[in-house]
């Protein structure tokens, strides 16, 4: 070959994409362990390529042709491999014996001999891979052991395998044809080397097929084994057939022994059967004679039973008209009680007119100082004898209301003897109660006995059935047979020559007449058990009846009781009422002058000057107020929560939208208020407050800013709750614009300042009421006589002397703090409570209205300037305040009252104060103190 040279020699070589697929790998470590055959390709650097190009063409070509040898070699391997594999399935098909499994079996051939075919020629071709590899491996190292030993004038490629630009350029030893056939030679040992990381991954895949073959196998051979053993079975139940047929045969023959044997004992068995019947005759005669005297005895029970039911209808006719009766009373007290309020009417125009008369003769008494004495005694003459018949008339009304209170003593009395005559006759009926019970349970023993021995014969009669293996029917005709074979014995009498056969006719004649029998014991036992269910179906119903009757009697009784309970609390709060008017009638006889002063008026809504306030523009809120007062109404729409907000009251229950909320607020000197607990993320609260301000309770918003704090809490379950945030509500608005409803939001602001929520809400304050004249004027003096007060106390000390002639300004407080415990005439309902009370010649004052509350905390206080006199002395010292609770809700009954207690007013005058007051199941706290004032 000539040798061509090429320019290009020393150049550096470049990657050629186009001659081979991917990147020229070489296994750099000599060793011939196959585990280190599979560690990962490494790029051949510059310095290998250069070698691999220096190979000469016949080396090459020799390569080749061993390459092909060993190829050859590898065929005729997998050919004997192929034929091995031919032996071990024809040896397989051997070993398959059984019928059932021969298609299973086929498949399972068929797929074995496939996955053997290529396993040997996987084998086969990883061999002839191997040992190419291994050659063109060692050539490759043979090849770069010699190129690494030649001395380089330049130092084209560095200790590290880098390369570098050779100084000068080398003319190359080949020509292109020798450069291609190399490159060739390249590929196909690359080929060579991913087939053999192929031939690696088969050869687990040959691996398991072998096993899975192997397993097969012996899956084989334990349904060989099963065959073997289901066949053993088979002969053994031959063997047990062939042994059982043999018994069969023997049994047969003992049995013919037997029915030999048993018809002898046919004969003794017809004897002891007639035995047996006359027996069953004599028991069936006595339990009918028995059940006879029962059903008498039950029969009389029964009419005994029927005529207490008549009598306690009776009894009940008797308690109705006697509850008729009650109610007649009933409507009698109603009728009394409207008389009672009539004659409270009279005493109260009776009281007006002798407050008139009073006030006539004082004004008489002043306008005739000046006058002849005559003149006045006249004068007192005439009052003595108006007071006198004053005085008559109220005790004529006295006698009149103790005539009604001994009336109503008398009606009570028969009550209660009404009362104890139905408890003796309650006690009566459960004597007789108690005794219909025992014969109930007497007779329900007899039934019991009766039953027991119908279940005694039953027994015996089925114990004779089982003996001679007969239904019921069978055994009456032969009982009925036996007793016509009977009959004819007596008529013809004992024959003693009469054939065997003749015999047995009448034994069969015999059995027909017990059965007969039998049969006719039967419908009688049958008709027996009928009466006794229909008895005691009687004696249920009869029960049933009694216990109604009694739960009846039971409820007219407690019905009764509840009435004799109403009746003595209503004559008990007549004869209070009688006692009051007795204790007021004595003062009204013994101190008319101190009257005035000491005992005040039935409280009514006369002495006060109510006004309505003009519904707003979206509302009809109505409300009453007093003269220079102005309503703020405050309404909570609703909220809506952040998502952040949720989160935090989700994170302890788990449940962002079945948060539960409320909200509290307090407005100036006013309680706490709550609205109602709402759940969900967007609450709906719609709760509305009410106040009553005072030209001074406004002065005292604008100066504070206007604004309230409304707290967010949420519900923890029970009373705990959780406070999660604050709103301020701005109250200026409302205060600029009277009577405009203004609508606006807030944002709710957490613990540490994030916004949790808005809250909506609106604001209203609606005009103030114009004062009426003589309201004007009790402003106007109060003011002046405190602005005099103010200047004196200032400057003087108290003294512990009064003044009695010219009056000294002193200033009377009364706080009324709370109740304790109220209760409304309705059970079950929660009073709208205030209290009032009127202070000597004061109009009356009022507490505001709590509502729905048992305990109510008013906190009322009133200021009351009085000049200190002889008058206001004596009322101090002799009279009392009475305090009266109302309920707001009982509007229709406004005269009534729920409780009033007095407060004896004797220690203002040393110039103490009083607390701690009790209206009878009431409490509440008063602090009243008399200022006194150096004039």
């Amino acid at each position: 070959m000539s040798l061509a040279v090429d320019e290009t020699a020393g150049d550096l070589p470049v990657r050629d994409e186009g001659l081979r697929a991917g990147l020229i790998t070489v296994l750099t470590d000599t060793d011939q362990d196959t585990r280190n055959w599979r560690r990962p390709p490494q790029v051949l650097k510059i310095k290998d390529r250069q070698r691999l190009f220096r190979i000469p063409r016949e080396q090459l070509e020799d390569q080749c042709l061993h390459l092909q040898e060993e190829n050859t070699l590898l065929k005729q391997h997998s050919r004997t491999q192929e034929q091995k594999l031919r032996r071990l399935s024809t040896k397989l098909l051997r070993l398959k014996q059984g019928p059932s499994s021969a298609g299973r079996d086929g498949e399972l051939e068929d797929t074995i001999q496939e996955l053997e075919a290529r396993v040997a020629t996987l084998e086969s071709q990883r061999r002839a891979l191997q040992s190419k590899l291994s050659l063109a491996k060692q050539h490759i190292l043979d090849l770069g052991i010699r190129t690494h030993n030649r001395p380089r004038t330049g130092r084209g490629v560095d200790g590290d395998g880098g390369v570098r630009r050779a100084a000068q350029t080398a003319p190359a030893r080949y020509g292109i044809s020798s450069l291609e056939d190399t490159r060739g030679e390249i590929d196909r040992l690359l080929a060579l080397l991913s087939r053999s990381t192929i031939i690696e991954n088969q050869q687990g895949r040959v691996a398991e097929l072998e096993l899975s073959a192997q397993s097969l196998r012996e899956s084989l051979r334990d349904k060989e084994k099963e065959i073997e053993g289901i066949v053993k079975d088979l002969r053994k139940q031959q063997a047990d057939g062939h042994r059982l047929i043999i018994k069969d045969n023997v049994d047969v023959i003992r049995l013919q022994k037997q029915l030999s044997e048993k018809s002898t004992s046919l004969l003794v068995l017809q004897e002891k059967f007639a035995a047996l019947q006359e027996a069953y005759e004599n028991q069936l005669e006595e339990g009918q004679r028995s059940l006879k005297e029962s059903q008498g005895a039950l029969l009389g029970k029964v009419e005994e039973l029927s005529e207490l039911l008549k009598q306690e209808k009776q009894r009940v006719l008797t308690l109705e008209g006697q509850l008729n009766a009650a109610t007649l009373s009933l409507q009698a007290l109603g009728e009394l009680q409207e008389r009672v309020s009539d004659l409270e009417g009279e005493r109260n125009l009776l009281k007006n007119s002798y407050d008139s008369l009073l006030e006539c003769t004082m004004s008489v008494q002043n306008h005739q100082e000046g006058q002849h004495e005559k003149k006045d005694k006249r004068s007192e003459q005439f009052k003595d004898e108006s007071w006198r018949e004053d005085v008559r008339r109220l005790e004529e009304r006295l006698e009149e209301e103790r005539k009604e209170k001994k009336m109503l003593e008398q009606e009570k009395e028969q009550l209660r003897q009404e009362s104890d005559r139905f408890q003796k006759e309650k006690e009566r009926d459960r004597d007789m109660v108690m005794f219909l019970r025992e014969k109930h349970d007497c007779l329900e023993q007899e039934v019991l006995q009766h039953r027991q021995e119908v279940t005694s014969l039953q027994e015996k009669l089925d114990s004779v059935t089982k003996e001679f293996d007969m239904s019921v029917e069978d055994l009456s005709e032969t009982l009925l047979q036996i007793k016509a074979f009977r009959m004819q014995r007596e008529t013809q009498g004992m024959m003693c020559f009469l054939k065997t056969d003749e015999k047995i006719e009448e034994t069969s004649k015999d059995l027909t007449a017990v059965q007969a029998s039998y049969a006719e014991t039967v419908l009688e036992l049958q008709k027996t058990r009928d009466l006794l269910l229909l008895q005691h179906r009687l004696n249920a119903d009869l029960q049933n009846e009694m216990k109604t009757v009694v739960e009846k009697f039971e409820r007219e009784r407690e019905e009764n009781r509840r009435r004799a309970g109403e009746k003595d609390k209503l004559l008990k709060s007549r004869s209070l009422q009688i006692s009051n008017l007795q204790a007021q009638l004595k003062d009204i006889a013994y101190s008319p002058r101190n009257y005035k002063q000491t005992i005040p008026l039935q409280y009514t809504w006369t002495g006060l000057e109510l006004e309505s306030v003009k519904p707003a523009a979206e509302g009809a809120i109505i409300t009453q107020l007093r003269g220079g007062e102005s309503l703020l109404e405050i309404h909570l729409t609703g909220a809506t929560f952040t998502p952040l907000g949720l989160r935090l009251m989700g994170q302890g229950t788990g449940d962002h939208q079945g948060v539960a909320t409320f909200c509290t607020y307090g407005f100036l000197d006013f309680e706490t208020l709550s609205t109602s607990l709402i759940s969900g993320g967007q609450p709906n609260y719609g709760f509305t407050s009410q106040y009553a301000l005072t030209e001074s309770d406004l002065e005292k918003l604008r100066v504070q800013g206007g604004s309230i704090t409304v707290e967010l809490h949420q519900a923890l379950g029970g009373v705990q709750f959780m406070t999660r945030g604050r709103a301020r509500i701005s109250l200026m608005g409302a205060l600029q614009r009277t009577g405009e409803r203004m609508n606006n939001r807030t944002n709710i602001t957490g613990a540490e300042g994030e916004i949790i929520g808005i809250l909506e809400f609106w604001v209203c304050l609606h005009p103030q009421v114009e004062l009426t004249e003589p309201q004007m004027e009790k402003a106007t003096s109060r003011a002046a006589i405190r602005h005099t007060r103010g200047s004196e106390w200032a400057h003087g000390e108290p003294e512990e002397i009064y003044d009695y002639g010219v009056g000294i300004p002193n200033e009377l407080e009364v706080v009324l703090e709370r109740c304790v415990g109220l209760s409304t005439r309705w059970p079950g309902l929660l009073p709208d409570a205030y209290l009032t009370y009127r202070l000597y010649d004061l109009p009356p004052h009022s507490t505001p209205i709590i509502q729905c509350c048992v305990d109510p905390v008013f906190g009322d206080s009133a200021s009351y300037p009085l000049a200190v006199t002889t008058d206001l002395l004596e009322y101090l010292n002799v009279g009392s305040l009475w305090v009266y609770v109302f309920d707001d809700s009982e509007r229709q009954t406004a005269s009534t009252y729920l409780a009033k207690t007095p407060i004896p007013l004797r220690a203002l005058a040393a110039g103490r104060p009083i607390r701690g007051i009790k209206i009878h199941e009431l409490k509440f706290t008063t602090i009243t103190n008399i200022h006194k004032d150096k004039g």
